[in-house]
């Protein structure tokens, strides 16, 4: 009598399982490249270089939108500036902030964070320099900021040849 013994074996697995409590579902983080909100969809960060900031003029912008099931959509966006909180450095013209970007989970914590560059940016008496700021990724999507350290120049303007070890970096950043 073989029907018996599957039959005990389903109706227990069946009692276990609906005894078991059932587990309230949270939201983690995707760890999906570009999922800077962690919600399970890519999310796209659009540089906005030019754009005027108050009334300084090419001061620089990031377009962020959300994704969502049915792909991206300008309802759900942030427009991320130099000025906007957390962010550090103040919008000038000229700063050009955005001219470069890239993702990736810098802190290693399952959210895309943004590198944003600043091609314009000025720094104390040096002009046009140039700046990284890292833009953290979160639940509510990027915020916050960690200006990187930048370059220092040698007299005639040039930027300083810094030596590194092959596969090291000699900016970093990290969460405070």
């Amino acid at each position: 009598m073989r029907k018996r013994p599957l039959l005990l074996a389903a109706a227990l697995t069946t009692g276990l399982l609906t005894a078991l409590p059932a587990a309230t579902a949270s939201a983690a983080p995707s760890g999906l490249a570009g999922d800077f909100n962690g919600d399970g969809y890519r999310d796209v960060a659009v540089s906005a270089v030019c754009t005027d900031v108050g009334s300084a003029s090419c001061a620089g912008a990031v377009v962020v939108l959300y994704g969502s099931s049915s792909g991206v959509s300008a309802t759900k966006k942030a427009v991320i500036t130099q000025n906007s909180p957390g962010v550090p450095g103040t919008a000038e013209s000229s700063d050009l902030f955005g001219s470069s970007l890239a993702s990736g989970d810098l802190d290693r914590d399952g959210y895309s964070d943004l590198v944003v560059g600043s091609s314009g940016e000025s720094i104390g008496d040096r002009d046009g320099v140039g700046s990284g700021t890292v833009l953290w990724g979160s639940k509510s999507g990027l915020s916050g900021g960690k200006g990187l350290p930048s370059r220092p120049r040698s007299p005639s303007g040039a930027a300083s040849r810094v030596a590194s070890p092959p596969g090291t970096s000699t900016a970093t950043a990290t969460r405070t």
